[in-house]
């Protein structure tokens, strides 16, 4: 019973800290789109063969 109470006491604390983390200082996203790219010329070139249902071209 002593561990069990001990691990969920643990896991609790490092739950909260993770979650303290994340919202203190969350990861910076650095992807992102690059401008000027122009999907339709790409999907065209590309030459596909078969023409799906769900192709936006």
């Amino acid at each position: 019973m002593r561990r069990s109470t001990l691990f969920a006491a643990a896991l609790g604390v490092a739950t909260l800290a993770f979650w303290a983390v994340m919202f203190t200082s969350p990861p910076v996203t650095e992807a992102g789109a690059i401008p000027g790219i122009d999907i339709r010329n790409l999907t065209l070139a590309a030459h596909p063969r078969t023409a799906e249902p769900y192709d936006a071209f």
